[in-house]
């Protein structure tokens, strides 16, 4: 992904301008998470390393947005601690016999 397209997917999310019904989250160039509250609070920094190619840890590498429970592993953000999205239970056969 290309600075120019971080920079307006980082300035939509800030703004609220997402598809609602899906937790939306940047993935940091060290692979952490950062939830869109966090996202704002650290607007400038994370902005500004973005925008400079700054390979620490505020430069957004990625965007996400995930359906709550369609996830395979269970998710926080780094930065406020945030549960993010809940691991999919694996679905199990039922232990129940059919009586014919």
């Amino acid at each position: 992904m290309s600075n120019i397209d971080s920079i307006e997917l980082l300035r939509a999310l800030c703004r609220g301008e997402f598809h609602p019904g899906y937790t939306w989250v940047a993935i940091m160039s060290n692979g952490d998470y950062l939830c869109v509250s966090c996202l704002r609070e650290n607007y400038r920094q994370v902005f500004r390393a973005t925008r400079d190619g700054d390979p620490k840890e505020w430069a957004v590498a990625a965007y996400y947005g995930s359906d709550w429970g369609e996830s395979e592993s269970t998710v926080y953000c780094a930065h406020c601690h945030k549960l993010l999205w809940e691991q999919e239970p694996e679905l199990r056969e039922p232990d129940w016999e059919l009586n014919t």
